[in-house]
C-alpha cells in the first residue's frame, strides 16, 4: 500500500496544492529580495544606494510575503488613451499615456488603480499609495508590477510591490502616484520605508 506522502504527492487535494502554491511563490519572493540586497550592496552602477553607504547597508526590510494581497484583475483599456504629466519627488513632471484602469476585489470590495504607459519602453506600470505610506511605507508612494495571464485578465502581487529609486537617493527623478491612485486601506506586502533610523512596529 503506497504511504500517505506518496499519494499526496501523485494527487494533492485542492487545499495542499494550493499551500504548496503559496510556499513556492513566498520561496521565489524570497530569492528576489535577496538578489536585490546583493545588488544593491555590490559596486555595480545600477545600485542606487550612495557608494559611501554600500558597506554599511543593511539589506531593505519587507512585510512577511502574505497571499491575501495578491490579486487578479481586469484590465479595462481606455478607448482613447491620452498623455498626462506626472508629478516627480523633484517637483518636475514626466509625461505618460493613460492607459486603462485594473479592477480587483479585496475584503468584498471592488477597488481599481490607473494604470500608466512609458512613452518610451511602452512599459505599464502602477503607481499607488495606501493607507502605510508615509508611516511604514515610502511616503512618495510604491511601484507594483503586473503580469499579463494571456487570458484578459492581469496578476497584480503586491508583495513584489517596491520602492522607486529616490527613496534611496535624491539624486534620481520618480514620477509619483495620481492623487486617485490612493488605496483607502494598509497594503501590508511588499517593500517598507528605507533608511538608517526608520523604526519598524
Amino acid at each position: 500500500m503506497p504511504s500517505l506522502i506518496a499519494l499526496l504527492l501523485v494527487a494533492p487535494s485542492a487545499g495542499i496544492a494550493q499551500a504548496l502554491t503559496l510556499t513556492v511563490e513566498a520561496e521565489v519572493v524570497n530569492a528576489a529580495r535577496a538578489t536585490k540586497d546583493s545588488l544593491f550592496r555590490s559596486s555595480d552602477p545600477d545600485s542606487p544606494i550612495p557608494i559611501e553607504s554600500r558597506d554599511s547597508f543593511p539589506g531593505l526590510s519587507y512585510f512577511k510575503h502574505d497571499s491575501k494581497y495578491c490579486f487578479i484583475g481586469d484590465l479595462h483599456r481606455y478607448g482613447r488613451p491620452r498623455q498626462v504629466e506626472l508629478l516627480t519627488n523633484t517637483g518636475t513632471r514626466m509625461l505618460f499615456e493613460r492607459f486603462g484602469r485594473l479592477f480587483f476585489r479585496y475584503d468584498g470590495k471592488v477597488f481599481w488603480l490607473e494604470i500608466h504607459r512609458n512613452l518610451e519602453a511602452g512599459e505599464l506600470s502602477i503607481f499607488f499609495t495606501d493607507e502605510t505610506s508615509g508611516d511604514q511605507t515610502y511616503a512618495g508612494g510604491r511601484y507594483a508590477p503586473m503580469t499579463d495571464r494571456g487570458d484578459g485578465t492581469y496578476l497584480i502581487d503586491f508583495n513584489r510591490s517596491y520602492n522607486p529609486y529616490c527613496a534611496y537617493n535624491p539624486i534620481y527623478v520618480c514620477p509619483m502616484p495620481p492623487a486617485h491612485n490612493h488605496l483607502p486601506f494598509a497594503v501590508l506586502a511588499g517593500e517598507r520605508s528605507y533608511g538608517p533610523d526608520v523604526a519598524y512596529p
